[in-house]
């Protein structure tokens, strides 16, 4: 099973890089013959393409052979490059990225462009871009490793050829030798300048050379904001090819170690940058909380607002007791409330009761003994509720009618049921009824009448 890490070569048949323009080239390069080489890291089942690899929680974007502006099936582009290490940053699996270059360069076109982008990608994400010479990065491809901000290489590593060239061709001479009349149609001196079919002119050739200073320049400037050195001393250089320890001293690159090497130090610095994003996330988080409760408690002067707040813990330690002692007032208020509605429901009790009694006596329906009883409470009339009592009065004829003298008679007769006997104190019909009505006892009842006719 291949390993995601290592690109899979994806051809054996051969083709020549030419570059489309002027060339940031080993110029080597353009007399090889390159294979199929565009990366192809496959998944653990060994088919699946994947634009990158992994080794633990590092990504390993390949970057392999001569480079186009937008890469192909045959060869890688600067493009395609970015877009794989854009992807590779924004992956959550993935805490540092190592671009493993092994290029001599390429094309100047989409270039710089796209290294710059791959930086600003990198610093967005938080994440360490390392790039591994993988034995050769050279001018497009040097370009390329400048994007991140650790450049490491084995002692065989190459790296620099910091420059810009193109070729021009005169081959005049050779059409009118083998008899051929070649006329090229433009529309000004300019136009077509560089034509192989066409002489070459001491101005066409300052101004090609005048292009490939300005792209030289840019390049140094590059190489000089990603190595902290000045553009001049990169030009300095010559776009000479330094290997190894040479390349570290010269600062092109920083330190000279193995493949694994690099990626144990990719993985530890992912480590250390979390660890700052973290803290950086923290005190960003802090810094707002403190800007809303600065807000909150009405100041800009922090010590004012650590005074308010203190203040207020004072209170909050205080909140407890005083409302156990607010709960103890309500409480008492509460008790103080239910007893003075009782006494003031006794009072009206008491007052409807006697008002009943006052209203049996007026009307001569309760004697003054029944009266006092019931006052008292006492005896079976004084056990009466008050509607019972009221139900009775209101049902009772007046005592002065029972005690009127019936005409022919000396004395007080009592009424009573049809087999009672003469002088026998008896309950009426209406009496029994009224009693039963109350759900009051007839003996006591009798007692009471009784009692009542004896008083009087």
């Amino acid at each position: 099973m291949n390993n995601p890490a290592i690109p899979t070569p994806a051809a054996a048949e051969l083709r020549a890089f030419e570059a489309d323009g002027p060339a940031l080239l080993t110029p080597d390069a353009l007399g090889r013959r390159w294979a199929a080489r565009v990366p192809l890291a496959r998944g653990e089942d060994g088919y699946t393409r994947l634009p990158y690899g992994m080794v633990g929680d590092v990504a390993v974007v390949s970057v392999d052979g001569p480079l186009m502006q937008r890469g192909g099936y045959w060869f890688d582009g600067y493009d395609d490059v970015a877009e794989r290490t854009r992807a590779a940053l924004s992956d959550v699996r993935v805490r540092a990225v190592v671009l493993k270059i092994n290029s001599p360069g390429g094309s100047s076109m989409g270039c710089f462009e796209a290294a710059r982008g791959m930086r600003e990608a990198a610093a967005v994400s938080g994440k360490p871009l390392v790039a591994y010479v993988d034995e050769m990065a050279l001018s497009g491809g040097y370009a390329v490793a400048c994007a991140a901000s650790l450049i490491l290489i084995p002692p065989s590593g190459q790296v620099g050829s910091v420059g810009a060239f193109s070729t021009l061709c005169d081959r005049t001479k050779a059409n009118a030798e083998a008899g051929l009349n070649v006329v090229v149609v433009r529309s000004g001196n300019q136009k077509a300048e560089g034509h192989p079919d066409l002489p070459l002119t001491d101005d066409a050739i300052a101004r090609e050379q005048a292009v490939i200073d300005r792209i030289a320049r840019t390049f140094a400037e590059h190489v000089a904001q990603a190595r902290a050195l000045g553009a001049e001393k990169v030009l300095g250089l010559q776009a000479a090819v330094l290997w190894g320890s040479d390349a570290v001293t010269a600062r092109l690159a920083d330190d000279v170690c193995s493949f694994d090497e690099c990626i144990a130090r990719a993985a530890a610095l992912g480590m250390k940058t979390n660890a700052a994003r973290a803290a950086a996330a923290t005190r960003k988080t802090m810094d707002e909380f403190t800007e809303k409760a600065l807000k909150m408690l009405g100041t800009a002067n922090p010590e004012e607002a650590l005074g308010r707040l203190s203040a207020w813990k004072d209170s909050h330690e205080r909140l407890p007791g005083v409302s156990a002692e607010l709960a103890t007032a309500r409480a008492a208020a509460a008790t103080a409330t239910e007893a003075q509605e009782k006494t003031q429901r006794e009072a009206k009790a008491k007052a409807d009761r006697e008002a009943v009694v006052a209203e049996g006596e007026r009307t001569m329906k309760v004697t003054p003994a029944e009266a006092a009883q019931i006052r008292a409470g006492e005896g079976w009339i004084g056990s009466q509720s008050t509607e019972q009592l009221r139900t009775m009065i209101a049902e009772r004829a007046p005592l002065a009618n029972l005690a009127a003298p019936q005409p022919g008679r000396s004395k007080i007769e009592i009424p009573v049921t049809p087999d009672a006997q003469v002088g026998e104190v008896v309950l009426t019909e209406k009496e029994i009824r009224i009693a039963r009505q109350m759900g009051n006892d007839l003996g006591e009842v009798l007692a009471a009448k009784k009692e009542r006719l004896a008083g009087r």
